[in-house]
């Protein structure tokens, strides 16, 4: 059996994460922490797509996932639910460790 390409650089993700936190990860943490930010960018680009088809563009552009953003912000300063705003705001932390 071939081997497997691999996904994403697992010290590159570790320092990330130990700079940002400043704690060590635990050995298979980082892989965690990579699926939970592909399962939050999987998330968004359907709702973005959802939104595009609902406003009659072809396809998935920057301005609908940045119009999908935008909705989550507010949601945020107005949550329906204490649960939804617990659940935006630990994909939002994710997305902002994600980016440095």
């Amino acid at each position: 059996m071939a081997p497997a390409k691999k996904l994403y650089p697992r010290s590159t993700l570790k320092r990330i994460i130990k700079a940002h936190s400043g704690c060590n990860i635990s050995k298979n943490a980082d892989i965690l922490i990579f699926l939970d930010y592909t399962l939050f960018l999987q998330h968004l680009i359907r709702e973005a797509t959802i939104s595009s088809k609902q406003h009659g563009e072809k396809g998935l552009s920057a301005r609908s996932v940045r119009k999908v953003t935008e909705v989550r912000k507010l949601l945020l300063t107005f949550p329906t639910t204490v649960s939804t705003a617990k659940t935006l705001r630990r994909e939002q932390d994710c997305l902002r460790k994600f980016k440095g």
